[in-house]
């Protein structure tokens, strides 16, 4: 059987006690006005007054001051979890030296961090560039090409792909420019499972043509056209 408590004011967190056991309760009844909530000292975790449903007085600790008779300074832990975030350090453009063929083997790593088991809010924004004054390369004439925002476990994306989280299609528009421009972006928002701690989790990108050709990597036509910077990557834990 267990016995209810009344919180005057808000109370978010307050323990359950149980028949003939006070868990987290403590203070004593006195005659002083009853204030809707109670400021602890700084040592304290007590902070708001409550009593039982049939208002009987409840077994306390120590006595505090602030509660009218029949009320009793309700206490819980005043420290929060703490909210585990990880992140990648920001990483400027880097040269995509393949584009087209296997994301396995032709994805560029820009960062890597490790994660302790658990599920995770991935938030991760990558911008991918292409060279300037490339719209007129013969090489890319009638060809389109696209990034993929990438985010696997381990050394290495797995042959089933059963390790990694992408976001894919973001074409990498034909510009005329004296400089970079920073058009396209990727933006990863997913959660992680994590299956054991010390877990390395990566982040890159990759690019291909529609043609399904190789334009743009090293040694083939366009070679260094394209390139990525990794804008923000986080991986905050949850508590589930």
């Amino acid at each position: 059987m267990r016995t209810k408590i009344k919180a005057i004011g808000s109370l978010a967190a307050l323990a359950v006690v149980g028949a003939g056991t006070t868990i987290g309760l403590s203070g004593a009844a006195n005659a002083t006005a009853k204030p809707a909530t109670v400021a602890p000292p700084a040592s304290s975790n007590y902070t708001v007054c409550a009593k039982d449903d049939n208002n009987v007085p409840v077994r306390i600790y120590n006595a505090v001051a602030g509660c009218s008779t029949g009320y009793h300074a309700v206490r819980w832990s005043t420290a929060q979890p703490k909210t585990q975030v990880n992140s990648i350090p920001a990483a400027g453009p880097t040269v995509l030296t393949n584009v087209g063929g296997s994301i396995r083997t032709g994805v560029t790593k820009l960062g890597s961090t490790t994660l302790d088991a658990g599920t995770y809010d991935a938030k991760v924004l990558a911008t991918f560039f292409r060279k300037a004054n490339t719209s007129s390369d013969p090489a890319f004439a009638n060809i389109q090409t696209y990034g993929t925002l990438v985010v696997w476990t381990g050394d290495s994306i797995a042959p089933d792909f059963s390790n990694d989280l992408t976001v894919g299609g973001v074409l990498i528009p034909k510009v005329n420019s004296t400089t970079l421009t920073i058009d396209p972006t990727a933006n990863l928002d997913s959660q992680l499972q994590i299956p054991a701690d010390g877990t390395q989790v990566n982040v890159g990108v990759f690019a291909y043509d529609d043609n399904s050709g190789s334009e743009g990597t090293t040694g083939q036509p366009g070679a260094g056209d394209f390139s990525a910077a990794l804008q923000s990557a986080t991986f905050t834990k949850l508590n589930v």
